[in-house]
């Protein structure tokens, strides 16, 4: 599980992506949750809340064989598993990586 700062930068990040939302007139919630089994709780979580959507950040798709192995790859499990509209939005490479 995550250590303190972890959790922080979690919830930093969150924020910062709420404040945003907030600003164009988006109305939405945020959280975060610590568990082993992440898009089951993820896809569970949204159907209690009555989400319409799910929007998660994601590191790009990686072949099948890796992907399924990856903790990096939990959004694409949500995104199946969900019965809403899931939204990945995958960070572009920096310049300096």
């Amino acid at each position: 599980m995550p250590n303190q700062r972890e959790w922080q930068e979690q919830r930093d990040i969150i924020n910062k992506a709420m404040k945003a939302l907030q600003k164009r007139g988006v109305s939405a919630s945020a959280g975060v949750v610590g568990t082993r089994q992440g898009a089951k709780r993820i896809v569970t979580e949204a159907a209690r809340l009555g989400c319409d959507m799910i929007v998660m950040g994601a590191d790009p798709k990686r072949r099948l064989l890796v992907r399924d192995m990856m903790w990096s790859q939990e959004p694409y499990r949500v995104e199946r598993r969900a019965k809403v509209p899931v939204r990945l939005v995958i960070e572009a490479p920096s310049d300096n990586a």
